[in-house]
């Protein structure tokens, strides 16, 4: 068991002309993957914004990996030695940049408001799917009725990507480890008061449990503690989106620096506030107009804050050194800080001012329902076709499920679905045990679907798939 574990789910032979450290590597997959690829179209908190200079999930990764890097070297430069000689600094930053890079790679378009319509359509819909006679066992139903980026991204990087072994981008466990920010499975969250970070929501789903245990065989770390590369990533997921959302905000005109300073003021330490009013002061003088003011002053007080709160979670790691490399500390960096009112400060503005914005919340809605629409036909070409080869017809057959009637319309619609899902949704269903475990899986292919896809492809496909229903054109 090693914290630091190189370990892989897959074994291959290394290039000798490869240099890289195994962590190198690890950063270098998830980079040049897919699905980091595809969170340029994918919404932070503005969806389908037209303004290049507002963040997407790709800008926001980027930038959470690198927060995560910073500290981790901020970290490693501290003369008590912040990891007591476990590991090499600057490899620790590594880990800690690909696991903030890979954090989000999990989340559906359309925001957070993306995993909430995939839950909501499976609760709408789970008695039809299912049927009276099929009953999925807790776990599994949960998995769906919470369904969670979190483990979505642990899932993609594990199994879902194409490589050797099945076994996703085969990254290191230490890795996997940093990545995980919770480590318990659905019917194991506790999102009660004291309860600890790890268990706030799940980290992996049902299907993917034995990847999730080689994980914690290989690193040491057990369900609902945490390694230690994941608070920092975690702190440096909450730095970015608690700042930057607010500086978004500002380029957007939904807010002005003035609205920003006048929240602060009451948490926000003195010299930042002095800073700003200085800045603010002496762009008044240059006769600025009040939009100008704004814009600049917003990346000083990107700065001053983003400086304040890796400090504090600097500070924090520290100071709670030995809980957190045991995983046993129960609170995130940031909410165990002493800047911890200013970052709630910060979270209650942006939420105010950002995302509960009336243009946010009409395009969210929009694709909510928009998704529901998508998940009705594809779910017809899953339920349809995914069986349909003599094997896997077998499989039904023997589970006593009815072989379902299947229609050039469904066909067509289960062609859509990407091969890498469909091919790994054969391996697994071959496995099956019960009608139970068959309807789990077609509805997690479903979801896989559905998560991986951009807005922009979400879109045009719904309007592909209703033509070729409305026969508008032929299958």
């Amino acid at each position: 068991m090693d914290l630091f574990s190189t370990a892989r789910l897959s074994k291959g032979a290394l290039n000798s002309s490869d240099h890289r450290t195994e962590f190198e590597r690890d950063y270098d997959r998830i980079l040049f993957s897919a699905p980091v690829r595809r969170l340029v179209d994918k919404t932070q908190v503005f969806p389908q914004e037209k303004n290049d200079s507002v963040r997407n999930r790709l800008t926001h990764s980027h930038e959470v990996s690198n927060l995560a890097r910073s500290l981790a070297m901020r970290l490693g430069r501290q003369p008590n030695l912040a990891f007591d000689g476990l590991f090499d600094g600057a490899q620790v930053a590594v880990i800690a940049a690909a696991a903030g890079l890979a954090h989000d790679v999990g989340n559906p378009p359309f925001g957070h408001q993306g995993e909430k319509a995939i839950s909501r359509w499976f609760e709408k819909n789970e008695l039809d799917i299912c049927g009276e006679g099929v009953s999925l066992p807790e776990q599994q139903r949960l998995d769906l009725l919470h369904w969670e980026g979190n483990a979505q991204a642990f899932r993609l990087v594990t199994r879902l990507q194409v490589s050797k072994g099945n076994t996703g981008l085969n990254l290191t466990a230490a890795t996997l480890a940093a990545l995980m920010k919770y480590t318990v499975a659905s019917h194991e969250r506790d999102g009660g008061p004291g309860a600890h970070s790890a268990k706030k929501k799940f980290g992996y789903f049902w299907a993917d449990r034995q990847a999730a245990n080689w994980v914690f065989d290989q690193t040491g770390i057990s369900g609902g503690l945490r390694h230690p590369i994941a608070y920092i990533m975690e702190a440096a997921d909450d730095i970015a989106y608690s700042v930057i959302d607010i500086e978004d905000a500002v380029t957007k005109r939904l807010v002005s620096i003035h609205d920003v300073r006048a929240a602060i003021g009451s948490t926000a330490p003195e010299s930042m506030l002095g800073l700003l009013d200085g800045h603010i002061k002496d762009l008044a003088t240059e006769a600025r107009a009040p939009d100008e003011i704004s814009d600049i002053v917003a990346q000083y007080f990107r700065t001053f804050a983003i400086d304040h709160l890796m400090c504090a979670a600097s500070d924090t790691y520290t100071k709670h050194k030995a809980e957190i490399q045991s995983g046993r500390f129960g609170s995130g960096l940031i909410e165990a800080s002493d800047a911890a009112e200013f970052c709630k400060t910060l979270k209650r503005f942006a939420f105010e001012n950002a995302f509960s914005h009336d243009h946010v919340r009409e395009v969210e809605l929009q694709g909510e329902i928009m998704l529901h629409k998508l998940a009705d036909r594809l779910w017809r070409g899953i339920d349809e076709c995914s069986l349909r080869s003599s094997k896997l017809s077998q499989i039904e057959a023997a589970q006593g499920l009815m072989p379902k009637e299947q229609t050039t319309f469904g066909e067509f619609v289960y062609g859509q679905i990407s091969k890498n899902y469909r091919d790994a949704f054969e391996r697994d269903i071959s496995l099956a045990t019960s009608p139970a475990e068959i309807r789990y899986r077609q509805i997690l292919l479903l979801t896989d679907m559905l998560s991986g896809m951009t807005e922009r492809y979400s879109t045009d496909l719904l309007k592909k798939l209703d033509r070729v229903h409305d026969g508008q054109i032929p299958a």
